[in-house]
């Protein structure tokens, strides 16, 4: 059974295969466009973190990168758009309504969401460092 076949699927709608070629091609293209973001983001809250690679240019690159793909969003089929940009928030607000009851409901370990200002990122920060430092990931340990 297919969510959104061609000849009709999800409550009658007849979107058509141009149409899901738009879905498909948004969901490649506005994760590429999140990620650019949270890069820039992370570069510029975290600058301290030392990091695996370098990406030349920030912010300007990851800026062009955002621009490209809301152009290339831009161009896609309106329907296709629209369902995959609908689709997207109804599974965003699922998401954060599932995260807000699990809270009210006691499903945070304890003390997680009760840190100090700052707390949280602080330990992301060691986390991150700790790994580095200690080279979890190379090859050639036995």
């Amino acid at each position: 059974m297919t969510l959104f076949p061609a000849e009709g699927g999800l409550g009658g709608l007849h979107l058509g295969l141009e149409a899901l070629t738009g879905f498909a091609t948004l969901n490649l293209l506005l994760p590429l466009a999140v990620v650019n973001v949270a890069l820039v983001y992370s570069r510029r809250k975290f600058p301290e973190i030392e990091r695996g690679f370098r990406v030349p240019g920030v912010p300007l690159v990851p800026a062009f990168g955002v621009i490209a793909n809301l152009a290339l969003i831009y161009n896609l089929p309106r329907i296709g758009v629209v369902t995959g940009l609908v689709l997207t928030a109804t599974l965003i607000v699922a998401y954060l309504l599932w995260g807000w009851g699990s809270r009210h409901r006691g499903g945070i370990r304890a003390g997680h969401g009760t840190d100090r200002p700052g707390e949280h990122e602080r330990r992301q920060r060691e986390s991150y460092s700790y790994g580095c430092r200690r080279n979890e990931f190379a090859i050639g340990e036995q």
